[in-house]
């Protein structure tokens, strides 16, 4: 299972994920789907472990990917579909996100 709670990220004044709340059971897909500057990239960011969140945790498989990065990523299955299909091409081009829940 994917959890996150009340995870918040600002850039400055900027805020690109507002306590966003969510839970994605295990063997679930779940998809982000939204415009350019919606948070999508940041969030799967935040869920990689790649960005640390202004606020709130990201739990995975039980584990605290701030408290236990290791163990917390070992849990995750995670791919990114880019709205043109370009896989190489940088995630914070992608239109639509889809992450797999914890193993």
């Amino acid at each position: 299972m994917i959890e996150l709670r009340a995870l918040s990220k600002n850039y400055g004044r900027f805020t690109a994920v507002d306590q966003l709340t969510l839970e994605v059971p295990k063997g679930e897909l779940f998809g982000f789907l939204g415009p350019n500057g919606a948070g999508k990239t940041t969030t799967l960011r935040m869920i990689a472990g790649i960005l640390q969140p202004t606020a709130g945790t990201v739990v995975i498989g039980g584990e605290d990917i701030q408290q236990n990065p290791e163990a917390a990523k070992a849990k995750l299955v995670a791919g990114i579909a880019s709205e043109d299909l370009k896989v190489a091409q940088d995630a914070a081009n992608s239109a639509q996100a889809t992450i797999a829940s914890a193993k």
